[in-house]
């Protein structure tokens, strides 16, 4: 619903598995009666101030416009890892304009910092949502809900949590370009 917020603990594990694991993962998902929920686009913008002091301190503020559905702001907190989950504070809610939003944020001293674009396939299994993510830097699952139905999903899925990556997609972009940048400078 546009305007409500939530508030609440994020708890998360995500692995880089390429396009052969997303694609075994769908048949698990199937065999073990998951439900497809959508697939779609994402622009995910983060806005921090000029100095990154958001990004400094642990924190994400990210504008999330989903293509044909809603703009989501959500705010996150500092994250702490524990046998390959992740867990923060978030608060996050449905805005109905973006572009106004954004141009709000830039009153304040906040500029976008970081945008990347994500294909996320989203399923449900046993109470949590399982998302098959495609991004320019690769291919990753992500299982969110409790401790324990992340802990119970990732084993019904053959995810080990010990290889489990620690970095958000945020840092892998930024990895990303910046491997990008390091290969043209060297082709110069």
């Amino acid at each position: 619903m546009a305007g409500m917020a939530e508030h609440g603990i994020e708890i998360e594990a995500k692995w880089r598995v390429g396009a052969r694991g997303h694609a075994q993962l769908r048949t698990v998902l199937r065999q073990l009666g998951g439900t497809h929920h959508e697939t779609a686009d994402e622009t995910n913008t983060l806005f921090d101030t000029a100095t990154g002091t958001l990004r400094q301190n642990g924190q994400v503020l990210r504008l999330r416009s989903i293509a044909g559905g809603p703009t989501i702001l959500t705010l996150k907190g500092p994250a702490t890892y524990r046998d390959g989950i992740k867990s923060r504070d978030e608060t996050e809610t449905a805005v109905t304009d973006g572009a106004a939003l954004a141009g709000i944020l830039a009153g304040l001293g906040l500029e976008p910092a970081l945008e990347y674009r994500k294909t996320r396939e989203t399923w449900a299994l046993g109470g949590a949502l399982v998302a098959l993510d495609t991004l320019e830097f690769g291919r990753f699952a992500e299982i969110e809900g409790s401790e324990e139905q992340v802990r119970r999903t990732a084993a019904l899925l053959g995810l080990d949590l010990a290889k489990a990556i620690e970095k958000g997609y945020p840092a892998l972009m930024r990895a990303h370009r910046a491997r990008g940048r390091a290969a043209a400078e060297g082709g110069e």
